[in-house]
């Protein structure tokens, strides 16, 4: 079967697709690298490459939300 026709999660990923993969925004993804909270880039020829696997480690890493539950509220306004 020819590679083209194969889905393939790459390890290294640009910066958009590192945010993506962690699900936040581009912009929120160097906030946070700057913080420290995301792994800095590694250095391919001149192009900034983040590896998946250090991503991954870096959200288990994260705090966690001790209220155990996300809560959404609602409100509605109906005129008629």
């Amino acid at each position: 079967m020819p590679l083209d026709n194969q889905f393939i999660i790459p390890e290294g990923m640009r910066r958009a697709q590192a945010a993506t993969h962690v699900g936040i925004s581009a912009a929120h993804f160097v906030k946070l690298v700057i913080d420290g909270l995301m792994p800095s880039p590694r250095i391919a020829a001149g192009v900034k490459i983040w590896l998946r696997s250090e991503l991954e480690y870096a959200l288990l890493e994260l705090e966690q939300d001790q209220r155990g539950s996300v809560q959404c509220k609602i409100e509605y306004t109906l005129t008629i």
